[in-house]
C-alpha cells in the first residue's frame, strides 16, 4: 500500500525510516589499516561491475555513490557502509536488509583473485588477542549499525532534550532484549568492562544479548565513536528541517534473522510513533542507565533481567517497562487511532515476544532472536572454549554464497560455511508473521536489487538514477542536483509513485519534459 503527500496514512506507514550498515571486511593476507579505504574502493567497483552500484554522487565524499534501488553505498572510516533507501514498512525492512546482504556479497565474491580469502562479516564488533603480554588481553573495536526515523521536529529538537531522554532512555536500556545481536566482548578478570579510548579491553571475553551496549559511555552525545550515548543528539533531518528531525539511532546491531529484521523494526517506530504523539508519559526512570543496559546485556545465564528505578524500586524490565510502560503506551495509541492489519500484527508480535521472554523460554526463540540462537550454538558446540564460541559468532555473522538462497539461485555448499540457517529461520518467519507471503520474499528482494520503494521519495530519487545519470550532479536525501535544476526533496513521501501517478514514467523522453513534468505535479 502506499500513500501520497497529506492523504490519510496508516500508522507505521506513516514513518519514514532507513538503516545504515558498516561491514567489516577481512583479507587473508591481511592488509595494513592505512590500506582498507582502497578495500572499500575496490568493493565499490564490484558493485559497479555488477550493475548495482551508479557512479552518482550522494554527498561531497569521494567514495560515496548511490544505487540504482536507492542505496547510498560509501567508505566511512574503512568501512563499506551500506545505507538503505527510505522506505516505511516493516517488510521493507526485511526486504532491504536481505539486499544489503546480497550487496554484501558481490561486492566481496570476486575479490578473491586479489587475496588468498577475503570474507565480509555482518557484525558490530571486532575482537583480536593481544600478543606480547605477560597473560592474554583481549581488545574488541565496535562499529555500527545505525537507524534513522523521522520525527515532527516539535517533539523533538535540543530545546526539549530533557523529555526525549525522558521518555526514551528506559526504552533504549530494556529493548535489547528484542533487538539485540549477540556476540563477545573484552572483560575484566575481576568482572566489569574497561574502556580505552574507542577500544574494549580485558582479560576475558563475555557473551553479551548486546554487544553494543559494553561500548556505550553516556545518556546522550553527539559522538559516535569515542563517546557514544544511548541517544544520539546528530540534527541532520535529511528533509524540511524547520518540520522534521531524523531520530539517529546508533546502537542497533547487525541482525540476520528475518523474523527479528521485522520485529525490531515495528517495536522502534511504534515506540516512536507513541512519543511523536504524546502517549510515552510518566515514564519508569532508570537511575544508572549506563551501568544498567550493560548489566542487562551481561545476564545470559541467570536471566533476571532487573533494573533499580530512582524511586528505589527494583523491577523486572519486562513485565514493568516495556510491558507495563511502552506497550500500553502503543495500545493506547492505537486504540485512538486507526490501526490497519500489519500495525495490529507489529503489535502482537511484540507482545508475543515479551511474553515467551518474560517466562524465560528463550528456547522458543532459536532461529528467531539472533543473541538466542548463537547463545546455544556456543552451548551445544563451545560451552568451555573461548576460541570456538568466538569463531561461532563470527561464521554466523558470515556473509557467504548462502545469500543467495533469498533469489532462489542454487548455491554450491562448499561455499556455504555461515552458522546462520537461512532456511530455519524463514521458516521461523513464515510461522511467526503469517500476515507475510514468505514465498514471494525471493521475488521481492530480487526486484528490490534495482528498484527502491516507491512509496517515499525514493521512487524519484530511483527514477532519476535510472534515466538520467548523465544529466544529474547528485542524488542527496533531501535534493536532486542538476547542473541547472533542482529538485527539493523535503517533505519525506514527495513525488513517491502514487502522487506522481504515471505522469513522470511517461516524461522520460527527454530532460526538459522530465522537468515540466516535475513542476506540474508541484503545482498539482
Amino acid at each position: 500500500m502506499t500513500t501520497h503527500a497529506g492523504a490519510k496514512k496508516d500508522l507505521m506507514e506513516s514513518k519514514i525510516r532507513g538503516v545504515e550498515h558498516e561491514l567489516a571486511m577481512n583479507t587473508y593476507p591481511p592488509l595494513p589499516n592505512s590500506s582498507l579505504v582502497f578495500l572499500v574502493g575496490m568493493a565499490m567497483e564490484e558493485l559497479k561491475k555488477v550493475g548495482l552500484l551508479t557512479s552518482i554522487q550522494v554527498e561531497e565524499e569521494s567514495l560515496d555513490f548511490m544505487a540504482l534501488n536507492g542505496f547510498r553505498v560509501y567508505n566511512d572510516m574503512s568501512h563499506l557502509e551500506l545505507s538503505t533507501p527510505s522506505y516505511n514498512t516493516p517488510l521493507e525492512a526485511v526486504i532491504y536488509d536481505k539486499v544489503g546482504e546480497l550487496f554484501a556479497f558481490y561486492a566481496v565474491q570476486n575479490l578473491r583473485s586479489y587475496f588468498n580469502e577475503i570474507n565480509v562479516y555482518k557484525n558490530n564488533v571486532s575482537n583480536t588477542l593481544d600478543a606480547g603480554k605477560s597473560r592474554e588481553s583481549f581488545t574488541a573495536v565496535s562499529y555500527s549499525t545505525h537507524a534513522s526515523t523521522i520525527l515532527d521536529r516539535g517533539v523533538c529538537n535540543p530545546r526539549v532534550w530533557g523529555l526525549v531522554e525522558e521518555a526514551l532512555i528506559p526504552y533504549m536500556v530494556t529493548r535489547i532484549l528484542l533487538i539485540g545481536g549477540g556476540d563477545l566482548v573484552p572483560y575484566k578478570s575481576g568482572g566489569g568492562f574497561h574502556q580505552y579510548g574507542k577500544d574494549l579491553r580485558g582479560e576475558t571475553l563475555r557473551y553479551m544479548i548486546s554487544p553494543r551496549a559494553a561500548f556505550i559511555r553516556a545518556i546522550s552525545s553527539n559522538n559516535t565513536v569515542d563517546y557514544r550515548g544511548l541517544i544520539n543528539e546528530r540534527d541532520e533531518p535529511h528533509a524540511d528541517e524547520k518540520k522534521y528531525w531524523r531520530f539517529h539511532d546508533i546502537n542497533w546491531e547487525g541482525l540476520r534473522s528475518p523474523y527479528q529484521i521485522y520485529l525490531r523494526d515495528c517495536l522502534e517506530t511504534l515506540v516512536l510513533m507513541a512519543y511523536d504523539k504524546g502517549f510515552l508519559t510518566n515514564v519508569p526512570k532508570i537511575a544508572d542507565p549506563v551501568d544498567a543496559i550493560k548489566a542487562i546485556s551481561a545476564d545470559t545465564e541467570e536471566c533476571n533481567w532487573r533494573v533499580s528505578l530512582e524511586d528505589g524500586r527494583r523491577v523486572d524490565v519486562i513485565t514493568e517497562v516495556l510491558e507495563g510502560f511502552y506497550l500500553a503506551g502503543i495500545e493506547e495509541m492505537m486504540d485512538e487511532g486507526d490501526p490497519d492489519p500489519v500495525d495490529q500484527m507489529g503489535f502482537n508480535l511484540i507482545e508475543a515476544t515479551l511474553q515467551g521472554l518474560s517466562e524465560r523460554r528463550l528456547e522458543y526463540f532459536l532461529d528467531g532472536l539472533d543473541w538466542v540462537t548463537k547463545k546455544m550454538l556456543i552451548e551445544e558446540y563451545a560451552s568451555n572454549n573461548l576460541e570456538d564460541a568466538l569463531g561461532i559468532c563470527n561464521q554466523y555473522s558470515l556473509i557467504d554464497q548462502s545469500v543467495l538462497g533469498y533469489l532462489g539461485e542454487d548455491m554450491d555448499p562448499s561455499e556455504c560455511q555461515t552458522a546462520f540457517s537461512l532456511q530455519r529461520s524463514l521458516e521461523f518467519a513464515r510461522d511467526a508473521i503469517p500476515l507475510v507471503d514468505w514465498d514471494v520474499l525471493g521475488q521481492l528482494v530480487s526486484r528490490a536489487l534495482r528498484q527502491g520503494p516507491e512509496g517515499t521519495r525514493e521512487y524519484v530519487r530511483c527514477l532519476v538514477a535510472r534515466e538520467f545519470p548523465l544529466y544529474v550532479e547528485s542524488i542527496g536525501w533531501g535534493r536532486i542536483k542538476f547542473p541547472n535544476a533542482v529538485i527539493m526533496l523535503e517533505e519525506p513521501f514527495k513525488f513517491n509513485r502514487e502522487q506522481c501517478g504515471g505522469l513522470l514514467e511517461e516524461a522520460t523522453s527527454t530532460f526538459a519534459e522530465f522537468i515540466r513534468a516535475i513542476h506540474k505535479i508541484e503545482r498539482r
